[in-house]
């Protein structure tokens, strides 16, 4: 999984010039995908910190990375790891980068398993098997291509769609498999109304979540000392989204 390193670091020299939050309030964009995680831990910390308040805004990621292109800048920014490099590759100023969770990829099929799916074979030339991908440019999209190039799977999915909507189409049955974020499934998975289909070591990835910095101050920087600490609190908030710590996360 890509790691984001000195690449989306502060200039050192420059650090003067760099604008300062404020010290009783910041702001974070996170995807819809990762509302629940981001506000369970909003919540926590609020409760711990009462002279802070924390204003979060969930929007798919592609309409947040959008809005950062034109130029407006949250405090905090929540993205794949790729997402990241390829904002700061462009240009935009992450001060630095914390990990928020690694988000392993989950091949499931509806519950009971009605066609029988046993790997990953049913992403490629299949015609009795309805599968589904996330599209190329996104990150689970990438990281399942990548998973099927390792397993030498030239892909010819049935569907493209977001990990929410296959997760839904697996569910419904209208897809008898899809390759989705945990994090995304793990909601569905409880439900009862999918399953997972365990896949061998080799066959696992994940995708990182990172959060960067975008506009450094005191009240931002707690948050994150927080986060990185890992106190069991936060690790519960997490796992219950399916969010693994990076020594947990598939390679």
């Amino acid at each position: 999984m890509a790691l984001l390193g000195a690449a989306c670091g502060g200039n050192g020299d420059d650090s003067a010039d760099e604008p300062v939050g404020d010290p009783n309030h910041f702001t974070i964009w996170a995807p819809t995908q990762l509302e629940r995680p981001v506000e369970g831990l909003i919540a926590r910390f609020e409760k711990r910190n009462p002279d802070i308040t924390i204003e979060a805004v969930y929007a798919p990621g592609s309409e947040l990375n959008d809005r950062l292109l034109v130029g407006e800048r949250p405090d905090l920014y929540v993205g794949t790891a790729l997402n990241l490099q390829d904002n700061a590759d462009g240009g935009i100023e992450f001060n630095r980068t914390v990990l928020l969770g690694a988000d392993p990829l989950e091949l499931i099929v509806p519950t009971g398993n009605p066609r029988q799916v046993a790997d990953l074979s049913v992403f490629g030339p299949d015609p009795t098997s309805e599968s589904g991908l996330c599209p190329q440019e996104v990150g689970c999209g990438r990281a399942a291509r990548e998973l099927l190039e390792r397993a030498r799977i030239t892909p010819e999915p049935d569907s493209l769609a977001p990990s929410a909507q296959l997760v839904q189409a697996a569910a419904t049955q209208l897809l008898d498999a899809a390759l989705v974020y945990r994090s995304q499934a793990a909601k569905a998975r409880a439900a009862g109304t999918i399953e997972y289909v365990p896949l061998p070591s080799t066959q696992q990835i994940g995708v990182e979540h990172r959060i960067g910095v975008l506009v450094p101050g005191e009240a931002a920087d707690r948050f994150l000392a927080d986060l990185e600490a890992q106190p069991p609190s936060i690790q519960r908030i997490l796992a219950r989204v399916g969010l693994a710590s990076l020594e947990e996360s598939p390679q």
